[in-house]
Formats: C-alpha cells, structure tokens, sequence
C-alpha cells in the first residue's frame, strides 16, 4: 500500500500550485485552449516518458480512451476555464473558487458512495463556504490608473475599450483583434483582472510620465523571449512576434517584418537573429545580451532533460505520433503568422505574388533557401523602386 505523503510534501505541492497559478495568470491574455493545450502537451509527454523509464506499460485500449476523457474534461476543459477566470478575476480569487472542486467530490461521495458525514467534513464546509463568501462579498473600489497597454484578447467595447476600429478587424461583439489601451484614470469598483493589475499606494502612478516602448526594462525582454522559448513550438517566430508587436507593442509589424527579412540573410538560428535585433533596437547591446539569455534560459537548463528522455523513448507507441503532432500545430502557427505579416501588404498585388513565388520555389520545387533569396531579393527591389518612382 503506498505511503501518504508528508505534511511538507502535501505544503510543497500546494505551494507549486500556487506558484503555477501567478505564473499562468500573466499568460491569461493569450488564447486559452493554446495555453491548455500547451501545457497538456508539456505535462503529459514529460510524465509519460517517466512512466515508461519507471517501467510502466500501455493500459488496455478501453482504459486508456477512458484515461483521455477524463483528461479532456479534468484537465483541459478545467485548464481553460481556469485560464479564463485567471483572466477575470486574478489570481486568489480563482485558486479560492477552484480550490472547492475536491471538496464537491467529496460532498457527492456521501450520497453516491455511503461516505459518512463527520465533523471534519462539516467544519471544512464550513470554512469553504466562508472563504467563497468574503470573495463574493468584497467591493473593492478607488482611484486607479491604466497605463498604456497593447494586447490582444476577446472583448466588447466596454468603458476600458474604447478604441477605433481599422478596416482589416472584425465587426460584432464580442470580438478579438490587436488594440491599444490609453491611459485612463478612474474609480469603479473592480477585481484583479486582466486590466486591473495595478499597484496600490499613496500616489500610485497618476504623477508618472509614460513609459515608452523604447525604454523598455532589460527584465521585460529576458522574460518576453523566455516566453518566447518556453512556447515557441516551431521556431519561436510567432511568440516573438505576438509579444513584441501585439502584446507589448515594441515594434510595428513593419518593423518586425524588416527584422525577420535580415535575419534570413545572417548567420544562425532566426530566432536568435531576432532576439538581438529587437533587444539591439529597445535598449542597445544590453538589450540585445538581455533578450539572448532569456531566450537560452530555459532550453540549456530544463529542456535538455525532457530532450534526453523523448529521444531514448521515441519507439514506445505514444511519443512516437507526438513529434508529428507538435510539428503540423508549429506549421499551422507559421502559416498564420506569415499571413499575418501579409496583412499590410494585401492591396499590393506585386507583394503578394512574390510571397506565394517564395512559397512555390520552396515548398514545390524544393530550391533551398539562399538560392530562393538570391533569385527574388533583386527582383524584389526593382519592382518596389520600381513602384516609389
């Protein structure tokens, strides 16, 4: 029979939770099916190849369909929503109303299994329900400032999004397109949410000049390109570009475009190319060192390990259609990404049909890429000189 755990084993994993919880609420602005399916990827690849290195083995077929629906529901529909109340009502509030969960198992065990109802119980119901009350029951009101803030979220045009629309978003609410927030100073009542994340003090920031994207920190460009890492399935373009343009509105796609053109000509991995031209644009070479290292944080020091393990394990039956899958998912987010780029660019026609000239030279006839750059790059700045004059 297995050994419960210890009270400090038990503390530790509450702890790790909590600690899950903060990190995955600065994330909520992002699509929350990618973040559960990220994570799911992430936890069940990981835990798998331990199982099969413990000498686990595969269930029967009936038990393992099961296994996959119970982590559907438990896990990913759960993780979404979880994302989602991230997003509305921070962190404490969330973890207190989900925290509930174990205990509502508990609760229909009495009927359904015969548990008997003890004093424990009744007591834990009790603090639960009181704890859930204080949440529901707080009105938390005053002065506060936003600060100008670009993100991407589903939204309606409430008092915090009152921006214009250009031709390219869409219509109806609620809607999901790039917007910019300006900054705004007033007094509602409000939760921690995704736009309600300010600090608390005496004066707070109302006195504080804007902060301008150039003089962005050096810890927000290691920590935007560790997310960069940490998600960029595929290369890690179109993390960067999320983050840099549409997130924190550093660059322009205009500028991001120019990035990644240059990068193709240099040296390396893009990615890399990337992270020291934007780093290089916000704050000069210690940005460019800032965005390199959060960048290799993660892959040198965590990813290695999981690395080793999937590539000893590669024939067991369920890692082996793992790569496949994680590749097509990479695919699909480099082709919405080009797309995306194209954007600006669909009322000129002669843009539009290099790119898909590209995209026929490489994917089709399979030329490599310096000759595929070397043949279009001059024919690329005739026509556009061509156009200006």
């Amino acid at each position: 029979m297995p050994q419960p755990y210890s009270r400090r084993t038990r503390a530790g994993l509450a702890n790790g939770w909590g600690i899950d919880n903060n990190l995955t609420r600065k994330l909520s602005a992002a699509d929350p099916v990618q973040i559960a399916m990220v994570k799911g990827v992430a936890a069940g690849v990981i835990n798998t190849a331990l199982g099969f290195a413990h000498g686990a083995q595969l269930p029967e077929e009936g038990a393992l369909a099961a296994a996959a629906v119970v982590g559907f529901l438990g896990y990913g529909v759960s993780l979404t929503l979880f994302v989602l109340g991230l997003r509305h009502l921070g962190a404490a509030r969330t973890g207190a109303y989900f925290s509930t969960a174990p205990f509502i198992g508990a609760a229909i065990a009495v009927p359904l299994l015969g548990e008997p109802i003890t004093w424990p119980l009744i007591g834990a119901a009790g603090l639960m329900a009181a704890g859930v009350y204080l949440h529901l029951a707080e009105k938390h009101e005053h002065e506060h400032v936003h600060e100008l803030l670009f993100h991407e979220h589903r939204h309606v045009h409430d008092m915090h999004h009152r921006h214009a629309h250009g031709p390219a978003d869409p219509d109806g609410e609620p809607h999901s397109h790039p917007h910019q927030h300006g900054r705004l100073i007033h007094k509602h009542p409000h939760y921690p949410d995704l736009h309600h994340r300010h600090e608390h003090a005496e004066v707070m920031s109302a006195v504080l000049p804007l902060q301008q994207p150039a003089h962005a920190p050096l810890g927000a460009i290691a920590k935007a390109f560790l997310t960069v890492s940490v998600f960029g399935f595929g290369g890690g373009i179109v993390w960067a570009r999320r983050i840099a343009v549409e997130q924190r509105g550093w660059l322009s796609d205009a500028e991001f475009l120019d990035i990644v053109s240059l990068c193709q000509f240099l040296p390396g991995p893009n990615i890399i190319g990337i992270a020291v031209c934007t780093g290089t644009k916000l704050r000069g070479a210690p940005g460019a060192l800032a965005a390199v290292a959060g960048f290799l944080v993660l892959p040198w020091s965590v990813g290695l390990a999981p690395g080793v393990l999937c590539l000893r394990y590669a024939q067991a039956p369920l890692l082996r259609h793992v790569p496949g899958g994680v590749s097509a998912a990479a695919a699909g987010l480099l082709i919405a990404t080009g797309l995306r780029l194209l954007l600006p660019h669909r009322r000129r026609p002669f843009v539009i049909g290099l790119a898909v000239l590209a995209m026929v030279l490489m994917a089709f006839i399979r030329l490599p890429l310096p000759i595929v750059l070397l043949a279009l790059l001059p024919l690329s700045i005739a026509l556009f000189a061509a156009r200006r004059s």
